[in-house]
């Protein structure tokens, strides 16, 4: 987990062209980190899983309530409409990491 959030180099510093995003870990923790809005998705996919479970996993905004997999890794946060959101961590519980299910929206805490 060590070398995948070391591949993110130095958080960009706040100013044009970066936004701010949270993310909830499945543990309950909460963080944050500044990113570049041109990242692609993989960088918060690596940033995540740097600092919570990193086994496979999905990220799931909550508004729009929106479910990202790892398929959608290479598109930029500005491509997905990602500035200031809050990302919540759903571990993948069939471990594919498929996300053939992307575009179904998933909910976080499974409530709604």
């Amino acid at each position: 987990a060590g070398a995948r959030g070391a591949a993110l180099g130095t958080e960009p510093v706040a100013g044009p062209g970066v936004t701010s995003l949270q993310a909830v870990l499945a543990d309950g923790r909460r963080v944050a980190r500044r990113f570049a809005l041109e990242a692609p998705l993989r960088d918060v996919f690596d940033w995540v899983g740097a600092l919570g479970d990193g086994t496979d996993f999905e990220l799931v905004s909550s508004f729009p309530r929106r479910t990202f997999a790892a398929a959608a890794a290479d598109e930029t946060l500005a491509s997905l409409g990602l500035g200031g959101q809050t990302l919540y961590q759903r571990l993948d519980e069939e471990g594919d990491g498929s996300g053939s299910d992307a575009a179904a929206g998933g909910e976080p805490g499974g409530t709604g």
